[in-house]
């Protein structure tokens, strides 16, 4: 699993979800800058996971690929295996 959170993580960044299919799909909120007891905190994500989000979007597949030079297929097989040896 922690071969594919190298995928996850960047992908948060610029998208609200990304979906492990048949595993769930990771969420992220954006949180507001907040001034608490004159402490000033920084806009951020919160990040929940969603097991109902099973769809593939191609989202993470497609990063994947991009990443290791393959083609989308292989890509797929890669984060499938993966998502089953952490379900393990």
């Amino acid at each position: 699993m922690l071969q594919l959170l190298q995928y996850i993580e960047p992908l948060l960044e610029n998208h609200d979800f990304v979906v492990i299919p048949s595993l769930g799909g990771f969420v992220a909120s954006t949180q507001p800058a907040q001034n608490q007891a004159g402490m000033l905190y920084p806009p951020c994500k919160k990040v929940g996971f969603n097991p109902t989000l099973t769809y593939n979007d191609g989202l993470l597949a497609q990063a994947i690929a991009q990443q290791e030079n393959c083609i989308l297929q292989d890509a797929n097989q890669f984060f499938q295996q993966d998502a089953l040896v952490f379900c393990l």
